[in-house]
C-alpha cells in the first residue's frame, strides 16, 4: 500500500469536501458506501482507483480534473512522483 500518496490525495478530498460543508456521512451517503470507507480514503489507509476518485470528486461537488490536478501538484510538492504501474517502492 502506497501511504504517502493515498494520504497526499485524502488530504485533497477531506479539504475539498469540508469546503463544500458535507459531512462523511454525506458523501458516503451519495456513494453508496459507508462512513468508515470515506473516513479510511481520507485518512490515507485506503486508495480509490480512477473511477471511484471520479465519482468521489462528483460526490462533493468538486470537478474530478481538478482533484486529479491538485493532487499532482501536492506529490511534485512532497517530492513524489505519481506512481509507475509494476514499479513497487
Amino acid at each position: 500500500m502506497d501511504v504517502k500518496r493515498n494520504k497526499i490525495v485524502g488530504s485533497v478530498l477531506r479539504r475539498l469536501r469540508q469546503e463544500s460543508g458535507l459531512t462523511q456521512v454525506q458523501v458516503a451517503e451519495r456513494l453508496g458506501r459507508t462512513q468508515s470507507m470515506v473516513s479510511k480514503v481520507e485518512a490515507g489507509e485506503r486508495a480509490l482507483p480512477f473511477v471511484e476518485t471520479w465519482f468521489y470528486a462528483e460526490a462533493i461537488g468538486a470537478d474530478p480534473l481538478a482533484v486529479f490536478q491538485e493532487s499532482l501538484d501536492s506529490l511534485e510538492k512532497a517530492g513524489l512522483e505519481p506512481r509507475e504501474l509494476g514499479k513497487d517502492e
